[in-house]
């Protein structure tokens, strides 16, 4: 009788072969929509017409080969584009570009020099390291019209970026700013009082539009348990009662919003939960301890739930709010139910940040404090079609996070110019190099190298590089005319920057140690 989750055993020449071919794919989908001048890549769907996406992280997510090995190094490669995606933003096709330069190089480095998997792995590790700490020490922070030609940059469209900068000099923080889509042609902007954490879905498989990474609920009930969900005893005991419920409420399947440290096995379920029943969207919660637990009481206060810390769960636990968007960084309930616990709340903060005289503390109490009175901004983006409305709020939503990324952390000069010092200052950096020649090759620069060597020999200054859209050249310059990038409104946030090298050299690195492979025999048993 065959098992059908054996696994096949593969290594040797045609295993690093396979891995080397999964490398290649990734970078070709990923180069092929970076930067200004990049195209589009046409998704195929289970239904109806393609998606045509130039945003990274859809591109990726959707990229599945047959062949096994390929396919997990792809996978391997997607993972570090999310993580960068998830702290930064952005920066989703630099990284599977560079993570795939950096592991060629690794294994060219072992075939010609001799040196071991983890010898080359830690060489990998501390370049980066050395590159990121050069990255970082030129970083400044943003002004108001910094933040307007990231927008503009990111969303690929003048009006939207001013509308997007618009809403974050509005808001005091970094904001809560909602991106949806509307059958009109036109993106307009509306702003509403709403709950707003920089935390997002846990799992793209816990959402309800995994085609747009995001999960939208209306009149969705809300469950914040503090309880740890570890095991499936855990887990069955919630969805029982949660079974009883949706029957109880002729709501039948069930979608709602769950709030909750789950892990190991209890993880595990929740993916596999078919569905036709239950439809969690999985939000984990801010901090540890005592922050985390404040947290907890601030979502179950906005939305009028209670605190779940056992299997003791009955009607009165459940909170409700009128719409849900839940992002891969960002969660925004908007139209709670319980205005006068939200106010006497806000009063007992405020009266613990009158009797405390601690810095940190003073901080956190404020964040509870704009949580719970935010604001939410809803950005709605119109088309003629489903694919192009789609299209652009993929886009928007990078302008999004492009901004808050860069009003938090600050900014570099763009265009990938701060990765081109780096490589030139940096000794065995020269992948970070790639990134600069890519971007110069997608707008059509037959020579791709010489512009890179006549900025670095020119003795030019950190800042000044090239406008490769030809966008911001002054009157009678071509675009080998070196320019003040900043000055033209060329900027990146630095988050994205360092994220992306911090990513890219953590895959590939991996990648280089792994001499052996296994993979399902049975193909049917592997879920992407």
């Amino acid at each position: 009788m065959n098992n059908k989750f054996s696994r096949k055993v593969v290594y040797g020449k045609d295993y690093e072969e396979a891995k080397l071919r999964g490398s290649n794919l990734s970078k070709l989908v990923a180069k092929s929509a970076y930067g200004v001048g990049a195209g589009n890549v046409m998704i195929e769907r289970n239904y109806g017409a393609p998606v045509t996406s130039r945003d990274g992280v859809s591109n990726l997510e959707q990229l599945h080969v047959s062949e096994p090995t390929e396919n997990m190094v792809i996978q391997t490669i997607v993972g570090a584009a999310q993580r960068t995606n998830q702290h930064a933003g952005d920066g989703t096709t630099a990284t599977a570009i560079l993570a795939s330069d950096l592991y060629e190089q690794g294994v060219n480095d072992m075939s010609t020099t001799g040196k071991s998997s983890i010898q080359v792995s830690n060489q990998i590790l501390e370049t980066s390291r050395e590159v990121y700490k050069f990255i970082d020490s030129k970083k400044v922070k943003a002004t108001k019209k910094d933040l307007k030609n990231i927008a503009r940059i990111s969303s690929h469209d003048k009006a939207i970026g001013d509308m997007i900068s618009y809403v974050f000099e509005k808001f005091g923080g970094d904001g809560g700013v909602v991106v949806a889509t509307h059958e009109g042609d036109d993106t307009t902007l509306s702003m509403e009082d709403g709950f707003y954490c920089k935390k997002g879905f846990t799992s793209p498989v816990l959402t309800n539009r995994p085609g747009m990474r995001e999960s939208y609920l209306t009149d969705v009930p809300v469950l914040v348990i503090s309880k740890v969900l570890k095991t499936s005893n855990d887990l069955i005991g919630i969805f029982e009662k949660l079974g009883q419920y949706a029957e109880a409420q002729k709501h039948v399947p069930l979608e709602f919003l769950m709030v909750a440290d789950v892990e190991g096995e209890a993880l595990n379920g929740l993916l596999q939960n078919d569905r036709k029943y239950l439809v969690p969207t999985l939000v984990t919660p801010l901090d540890h301890g005592a922050r985390k637990d404040a947290f907890f009481e601030d979502i179950a206060t906005y939305t009028g739930a209670k605190v779940i810390s056992n299997n003791d769960l009955d009607d009165s636990y459940f909170g409700h709010a009128d719409e849900v968007i839940v992002s891969a960084y960002t969660t925004n309930i908007i139209g709670g139910r319980a205005q006068e616990d939200i106010a006497l709340s806000v009063q007992v903060i405020t009266d613990q940040a009158e009797e405390t005289t601690d810095a940190l503390d003073l901080e956190f109490l404020d964040e509870r404090k704009n949580r719970l009175l935010g604001k939410i901004a809803t950005i709605s983006v119109g088309g003629e079609t489903e694919e192009i409305r789609i299209e652009k709020k993929l886009r928007v939503d990078d302008a999004v996070n492009a901004v808050r990324s860069a009003k938090l952390y600050g900014i570099l000069p763009g265009e990938a110019e701060p990765l081109l010092r780096a490589a030139a200052a940096v000794s065995n950096a020269d992948p970070y190099g790639n990134l600069f020649l890519y971007l110069l090759e997608n707008c059509g620069i037959d020579d791709p190298d010489s512009f890179a060597y006549n900025l670095i020999d020119s003795g030019s200054k950190f800042g000044h590089g090239y406008d490769i859209s030809g966008e911001s050249l002054p009157e009678g310059a071509d675009r080998m005319t070196v320019i003040n990038l900043r000055e033209h409104g060329i900027v990146d946030p630095v988050q994205v920057v360092l994220e992306t090298v911090r990513n890219a050299a953590a895959v590939a690195a991996l990648l280089v140690t792994s001499t052996t492979g296994m993979y399902y025999e049975n193909r049917d048993v592997k879920q992407d």
